[in-house]
């Protein structure tokens, strides 16, 4: 629903090689999580397709509202600049 709601794409990560049924496509790990030192699940990246410059989002479960409160601070704002 978030990439309904936002036109933003999904790409489910999965750690074990299952998948679930709301990501049915998920990838299978190609050791992206240990270069993100991933211990926590699930977690939440915004990647740039031009620069793939990747950001933390959330470690955890998060609410919609949060995951877009905290895209917008990282893409909208200034450092320091308040929200």
């Amino acid at each position: 629903s978030f990439a309904a709601q936002t036109g933003m794409d999904v790409m489910a990560i999965s750690l074990d090689g299952s998948t679930l049924p709301d990501f049915p496509d998920a990838k299978p790990n190609n050791g992206i999580a240990e270069q993100l030192n991933i211990t926590t699940v699930p977690a939440t990246f915004l990647v740039s397709k031009d620069s793939r410059n990747i950001q933390a989002i959330a470690y955890g479960m998060v609410a919609q509202a949060d995951l877009l409160e905290r895209i917008h601070v990282l893409t909208q704002t200034k450092p320091g600049q308040d929200f």
